[in-house]
C-alpha cells in the first residue's frame, strides 16, 4: 500500500510537471502569433486578409485563455500558490474590474452595473487571486447572457463580505450547479454544446477562495422559453 502510495503521489507530480512545461512551451509561441496577428490587423488593406487576421487573433486568444487555466490548475495541484494578503479598497477595486470588463460587455448589447454599497469597504485579501476569481466569474456572466445586464456588487453582512456577480443569462438548473464547479465540466457538454470553454474556470475561482477563506455559492433558475 506505502509502494502503491508513492508512485500515485509521484505520478501525479510528473502529471503537473508535464502541463506545467507544455504550457508554457506552447504560450511562448503562441504570444508571437498574436502579435503578429495584431501588426496584421493594423496594417491590412484589404478587408478579407483583416478579417483572416482578426480570426487569427480571436482564436488565438481563446487558446491563451485555456493554456493559462490549465497552468493555474497545475500550479494549485503541485501546491504553488501562495497567498499574499494585503489591504483592499473594494468598491475601487470591483469599479476598476467593471470598466475593464465594460467593453466586452456592451459589445453584446448588454450593461455592465456596479453596486457597491459601501464606499470605505476594506479587505484583507489577496488581490491578485481575487481578481482571476472575479475575472472567471465576470466572463462566464458575459458569456452566456445574451440580453439584459451584468451586476458586480459587495456588501458588508453579518457574515463578512460579499461580493456578488448576477446576470440575466439563461440560468443553471439546481441539479446541475455543483457539477459547474468540477475540473472540465460544464452544464452543456459533448460535441453538441452550445458554448466553448474548458471547464475549468470556476473550479479554479473555488479553489481560489478556499486558499483565501472564502466560499462560492450559486443561487440560479433556468430560463423559460415563453
Amino acid at each position: 500500500l506505502m509502494a502503491a502510495k508513492e508512485k500515485a503521489e509521484e505520478m501525479s507530480r510528473l502529471k503537473t510537471s508535464f502541463l506545467a512545461n507544455m504550457s508554457h512551451e506552447l504560450r511562448t509561441p503562441l504570444i508571437g502569433i498574436l502579435g503578429y496577428a495584431e501588426i496584421m490587423q493594423d496594417t491590412l488593406t484589404d478587408t478579407e486578409d483583416r478579417e483572416n487576421a482578426s480570426g487569427i487573433h480571436r482564436t488565438g486568444k481563446r487558446l491563451l485563455n485555456t493554456l493559462n487555466l490549465i497552468l493555474e490548475l497545475s500550479n494549485l495541484e503541485s501546491g504553488n500558490v501562495q497567498v499574499q494578503t494585503e489591504e483592499l479598497h473594494l468598491c475601487q477595486f470591483i469599479s476598476e474590474l467593471a470598466e475593464r470588463y465594460r467593453h466586452q460587455a456592451e459589445a453584446k448589447g448588454l450593461a455592465m452595473i456596479l453596486d457597491c454599497g459601501e464606499e470605505s469597504l476594506t479587505l484583507h485579501t489577496d488581490k491578485d487571486l481575487l481578481t482571476v476569481i472575479l475575472e472567471s466569474l465576470l466572463k462566464n456572466a458575459i458569456l452566456y447572457t445574451n440580453t439584459g445586464q451584468v451586476l458586480l456588487g459587495c456588501r458588508r453582512t453579518t457574515e463578512g463580505t460579499t461580493i456578488r456577480v448576477q446576470d440575466t443569462g439563461i440560468g443553471i438548473r439546481k441539479e446541475d450547479q455543483e457539477k459547474v464547479f468540477e475540473e472540465f465540466r460544464q452544464v452543456s457538454e459533448g460535441l453538441s454544446r452550445n458554448y466553448e470553454g474548458t471547464g475549468l474556470g470556476l473550479t479554479i475561482a473555488r479553489r481560489y477562495l478556499e486558499k483565501i477563506g472564502g466560499s462560492i455559492s450559486v443561487d440560479s433558475e433556468p430560463v423559460t422559453k415563453l
